[in-house]
């Protein structure tokens, strides 16, 4: 059905509509014709001052009155009915549109390949076509490729066999094409300047290449200066040196004092110093920890980086961003190991106590308290904590020239002050107290040819126990069978006790240290000071720093 409103044409001006109560004619026929079919017009004709009322015909009234509302009328508008010709334009142009989208993806004939085989020239209107290359022509033209790929292989293998065939009829050009010893010379020498400390090199004596892997052993450290850069490791710490400079921390602890350019990879990204000292640490899961102490670094990888400014830590691991820079409110503690190793490598003779830790609790501690005095207590410690899992403090260049003993408090300021250095460290190895259980390691005697007798004094142990660890020690000496065979005497079973004929009272007691040093029971439950005599500290090294290990793993088990 159809409105009064459709095709009504255009609306009246003001001035027709103002003359409309006063038009005749066809004049006022063609007005009441456009307001029959508009609602617009027709509002402001109510509205227009008129100086005679003048009433419509009775036809317009009630033409008027069908009229439908302004609602219908704008609702119709705005929702014009199907088949309109816009609605027709749009159906039209979707068909345009789909059928354009399936020919532009639809597969090409295969008619379209000959193309490939333009040799013949194009067919020219008013010349004879030539006719087409024989096919002979076209057999030769993959040898050239062929010929290309076999001169290029024997030139990569040429520079392998020449060195074996013939070294002596063309070493010029051997020595011209060879880059890499001068880059072994260099790392050789960088490494051979100034290396402090114990490092050993995993591939052996041979000249140090670039990648080769160094490592420092349990209770050891070295301290490397190359190319304007300190490196200071820490023990049980693997690194390579690489061009660049390039440190690649595998795992363990370094801190490095550098300038910008140098570049430090770990298992959780690469760290770049802008002219620095900081402090990597790498653990065995691939976790890895920076800490700045001066300057700032830039630690990145894969997913993102962060700047990391001094006295801040960030921590990252493989496959993650590095998490944000933690301000710290105390660095010493973590550098603290740094100056360790400077008085362990260095010339001077300052004493110190140390801790090589293993990064976790342990119900055991071992100890050389008296180190270099009693020679070999630290190589003898170091095996067989690391032989256990278990921590090592050492106390350096107390003992001798400053006569201090370590383990028990001494008569002046200087005595008390490193046997609370020492009891502090111990607490920091064991992370609590009382310490289940301490093992000290020293050393007494010179070489001689009496027989070497093992002394272990001890704390909180019973008679029985030690009664069976001796026991164990005889199966022991027949299982690795030791050239010399010492004898093992304990303090509480052998308080006097007979060599090569002779009496002899146990010598190296501990009672001082039950009393007042480290075996009181609120340090240590149980405790075990080993002296060791120089026939078992040097020729019968091997064998009985094993034996011993045994043992004390059978003691802390009970």
């Amino acid at each position: 059905m159809k409105t009064l409103f459709e095709n009504s044409g255009l609306c009246l001006s003001d001035e027709e509509l103002g003359r409309y109560p006063f038009a005749k004619g066809a004049d006022r026929d063609r007005m009441d014709r456009h307001l029959a079919g508009c609602a617009d017009c027709l509002e402001l004709i109510a509205v227009v001052p008129s100086k005679e009322s003048v009433s419509p015909p009775e036809s317009l009234v009630r033409r008027i009155q069908s009229l439908p509302s302004r609602t219908s009328y704008r609702r119709n508008r705005r929702a014009p009915a199907p088949g309109k010709p816009l609605l027709r334009l749009a159906v039209a142009a979707g068909l345009l549109l789909a059928v354009g989208t399936i020919l532009w993806f639809a597969p090409r004939p295969a008619a379209e390949k000959p193309p490939v085989q333009a040799k013949t020239p194009p067919v020219v209107p008013g010349k004879k076509p030539t006719p087409p290359l024989p096919e002979e022509l076209f057999v030769p033209l993959p040898e050239p490729k062929e010929e290309k790929i076999v001169r290029e292989t024997p030139v990569e293998k040429t520079p392998v066999p020449r060195p074996e065939k013939s070294p002596e009829t063309k070493p010029e050009p051997e020595k011209k094409s060879e880059p890499a010893p001068p880059r072994e010379t260099r790392v050789a020498k960088i490494l051979s300047l100034e290396v402090s400390g114990t490092l050993i090199r995993e591939n052996g004596p041979d000249p140090v290449k670039p990648g080769d892997l160094l490592r420092t052993p349990f209770g050891g450290e070295a301290r490397i200066r190359f190319q304007g850069i300190v490196l200071w490791m820490d023990h049980r710490t693997h690194i390579r040196l690489e061009e660049g400079p390039r440190v690649v921390l595998e795992r363990g602890k370094i801190c490095i004092r550098s300038a910008p350019g140098l570049e430090v990879r770990s298992p959780a990204g690469t760290i770049r110093p802008l002219g620095t000292e900081f402090l990597v640490e790498a653990d065995e899961k691939g976790t890895t920890s920076v800490v700045v102490r001066a300057g700032s670094v830039l630690f990145e990888n894969e997913k993102g980086g962060r700047n990391v400014p001094a006295g801040c830590r960030s921590t990252g691991k493989g496959g993650r961003k590095p998490g944000p820079a933690v301000r710290l409110r105390n660095l010493s503690p973590l550098f603290s190991w740094v100056e360790k190793v400077d008085l362990a490598v260095g010339t001077e003779q300052a004493p110190f106590v140390r801790l090589y830790s293993t990064g976790k609790r342990s119900p055991l501690v071992i100890t050389a308290p008296h180190v270099p005095v009693e020679t070999r207590s630290k190589e003898i410690a170091s095996f067989v904590a690391e032989k256990l899992d278990v921590p090592l403090v050492v106390g350096h260049g107390y003992k001798g020239a400053r006569r201090i003993v370590l383990n028990e408090p001494g008569d002046d300021e200087a005595g008390r002050h490193a046997y609370q250095e020492y009891v502090t460290v111990i607490r920091d190895a064991a992370h609590r107290l009382p310490l289940p259980f301490l093992v000290e390691i020293h050393a007494y005697g010179v070489k001689n040819d009496e027989t070497p007798v093992i002394e272990i004094s001890t704390s909180g142990f019973r008679k029985a126990e030690l009664e069976r660890l001796k026991r164990l020690y005889e199966k022991l000496l027949e299982k690795y069978r030791p050239e010399i065979r010492a004898l093992l005497v304990f303090d509480l079973t052998d308080p006097a006790y007979e060599v090569d004929g002779r009496k002899r009272n146990f010598k190296y007691g501990s009672d001082i240290l039950r009393k007042s040093g480290v075996f009181q029971k609120k340090f240590a439950a149980r405790g075990w000071k080993v002296e060791l005599p120089w026939a078992v500290r040097y020729p019968g090294l091997e064998r009985y720093r094993t034996i011993l290990a045994d043992l004390v793993r059978a003691a802390r088990r009970g």
